[in-house]
């Protein structure tokens, strides 16, 4: 084709002053350079999943390495593609795991970079994930893709551990903890990677929200990917999934036999399309792993069963469509014209993956509540909520035996006596609640609330723990042995002032709702807030009040007469067995008062339980039983008050 000259007008008004009037009137001859010329030319459409099959390559370690091919994840090519759709602004993908999410970023951004060219900013979790995906898959992808190899610039200092630096744009890589790496970078591009797994500053607002004023400037083109594998139902990612998407797109596979397109779901025992296996919940799922052949789908319109293999073929064939309405997606798109699109991808249709893996850690989720969170997680596509059970006042009443207040089980079935005090408000208008727990002996013992109650000061307390005395029905007594004190609060120089005076009986706390131990031991040597000492310094016990109420819980679960339950006295009153059952565990795990009821016997408890395993009673060897001739009195057994921390006798 012959290209003669083509005659321009032009604007004389933004040439330089200096060149205005020379230029007025006159022709010039500009010739453009080959990168110009490349520049310019407008180039025809192609889709992202079409130019991803021509110019991705996956690294040798990739589970599928060489050219990309949506065949092999037939479910991202429709996510991929409409992420360019022009009013789409940013695109949430709540995918189990290895089910290509970081792939599908990558071939968004060497479609970006060689289409519609912008710097991007891929944030991840930590700093060592995102060291080793820009080692890993971003260089070696450019490197590889002799489409994209021409873009670098083939400086060494052009490609680091947080940069790559191409021809005509950047690729920033940061994690959620630096706020610096989400800062002060203004572009069209972002990537959250797996954001359930964020862990940020508070400092400032979330990780969306900073990423989301880096692309102020460019609302004309700008683009969000936010893809994870989902965690708790309260995490930010899946309120947001929830909430803010203007359409959510669900992947469905078509029948090798029928042709009918559906939605695979996992079922239950009463439907009758879902996913089979044989042998039940009693199974064994090594066994199901084993043999895959134990496990199929059914299909919901011709119950048809597929095995691995007719599956893979039924999500080659399938496509994504909207929830609602049921609408492809490409004319929901363009009908509709969505700003944030959502899509939820569950284990089940993945190309790949056996139907076998599933249905093995369901059957383990049904023997352990974690087994069940990493199924939801991991294979269902949906967060974790933890079940609650919600006790009853009338369920704690009905622990109580015959005995009164103050009155120790005998017959030898009791160690020893501990305590929990919980501190409320200051020294003139607050309340020192308190438990005193007896426990038997072994490994996981009974136990018996002795006495509970609460006191308005110090010297109160003093005289419930260490001046009475606590008999069982033959007349021993059972001194009270340690005990552990809340210190958290108003009063924290008069609990630690007692803690002194009651060295070795007594160790003041603090509850951590996450810890590594069970509880562990921090050196005090000041008075709060002062420069005044400690006299001979001071241990205060870190509790992890997670496990402790867990295990409360548990044990309030236990039937009496069953190894390890607990009883209540005859006197407790329904007032105080309304303290045990006003916790609840949030998504988190944690256990909180979502009501800011009273509940401080319910910590009391925990407490006690902590000074029963700081002493280590579970340890003690229990005595042995003495035979006694009938020509000898019976003798009063005294336990010794001695200190847990000293040795010494009270």
């Amino acid at each position: 084709m012959l290209h003669l000259p083509t005659h321009i007008p032009i604007d004389a008004a933004w040439l330089p002053l200096a060149m205005r009037d020379e230029a007025v009137g006159r022709r010039y001859r500009v010739r453009f350079s080959a990168p110009e010329k490349k520049s310019l030319i407008k180039k025809a459409y192609v889709r992202p999943s079409e130019w991803s099959e021509r110019h991705i390559h996956l690294p040798s370690d990739a589970p599928i390495p060489g050219r990309w091919r949506n065949i092999n994840m037939p479910h991202v090519a429709g996510i991929l593609d409409a992420s360019f759709h022009p009013s789409v602004r940013e695109i949430m993908c709540c995918w189990v795991p290895q089910s290509a999410k970081t792939a599908m970023a990558l071939c968004a951004i060497g479609y970006a970079e060689d289409r519609y060219p912008g710097n991007f900013l891929c944030i991840y979790p930590d700093i060592k994930t995102s060291k080793e995906t820009i080692t890993d898959r971003l260089v070696p992808m450019f490197k590889e893709s002799p489409r994209l190899r021409t873009y670098l610039t083939g400086y060494e200092d052009d490609v680091s551990s947080a940069r790559i630096k191409l021809t005509h744009r950047k690729i920033y890589v940061g994690w959620a903890s630096s706020i610096a790496s989400m800062a002060a970078k203004s572009l069209p591009y972002a990537i959250l990677d797996e954001e359930c797994k964020y862990e940020w500053s508070n400092k400032e607002t979330t990780p969306p929200n900073l990423v989301r004023k880096r692309l102020r400037r460019f609302l004309h083109m700008s683009k969000l990917w936010r893809l994870t594998s989902p965690a708790m139902e309260s995490d930010l990612f899946w309120s947001d999934f929830c909430d803010e998407c203007d359409a959510i797109y669900d992947y469905f596979v078509c029948c090798p036999e029928c042709g009918a397109f559906q939605v695979m779901e996992f079922g239950d025992k009463k439907s009758v399309h879902g996913i089979k296996w044989e042998g039940g919940k009693q199974v064994d799922p090594k066994v199901i792993e084993k043999n895959h052949e134990l496990s199929w789908y059914v299909c919901a319109r011709c119950h048809a069963h597929w095995d691995d293999a007719l599956r893979d073929r039924a999500a080659r064939a399938g496509q994504w469509r909207e929830r609602e309405s049921g609408m492809a997606i490409e004319a929901h798109l363009k009908h509709f014209n969505p700003r944030v699109i959502g899509s939820q991808m569950p284990a089940w249709p993945v190309v790949g993956v056996p139907l076998a893996q599933s249905v093995a850690q369901f059957i383990r989720g049904q023997r352990n509540l974690d087994e069940l969170k990493d199924f939801q997680n991991g294979f269902a596509a949906r967060p974790w909520k933890p079940p609650q059970r919600e006790r009853k006042v009338a369920e704690i009443l009905s622990l109580s035996d015959e005995r009164p207040e103050g009155k120790v089980p005998g017959g030898g079935r009791v160690a020893a006596l501990t305590f929990g005090v919980d501190t409320q408000g200051d020294d003139a208008t607050g309340d020192l609640w308190y438990v005193i727990r007896a426990w038997g002996w072994g490994i996981d013992p009974d136990s018996w609330l002795i006495r509970s109650g609460k006191v308005t000061s110090m010297s109160a307390l003093f005289a419930v723990l260490w001046q009475s005395e606590y008999r069982d029905a033959e007349g021993n007594i059972y001194p009270v042995r340690f005990g552990v004190q809340d210190a958290m609060g108003h009063r924290t120089d008069e609990v630690y002032n007692f803690a002194v005076l009651n060295r070795g009986f007594i160790m003041p706390s603090q509850g951590k709702d996450e810890l590594a131990q069970l509880y562990a031991f921090s050196d005090l040597e000041f008075f709060p807030g002062s420069k005044k000492a400690i006299p001979g310094g001071l241990k205060m016990a870190r509790i992890n009040t997670t496990y402790f109420k867990n295990r409360l819980a548990r044990k309030l679960g236990v039937k009496p007469g069953d190894p390890g339950a607990m009883y209540f006295h005859a006197d407790y009153p329904e007032s105080y067995a309304a303290h045990l059952t006003v916790e609840e565990v949030d998504d988190k795990g944690h256990w909180k008062n979502p009501k800011d009821r009273e509940n401080h016997l319910w910590d009391c408890e925990v407490l006690a339980t902590v000074a029963y395993e700081i002493l280590g009673v579970k340890y003690w060897p229990a005595p042995q039983a003495v035979t006694q001739t009938s020509n000898e009195e019976p003798q009063q057994i005294i336990a010794a008050q001695s200190s847990y921390l000293t040795g010494g006798r009270r």
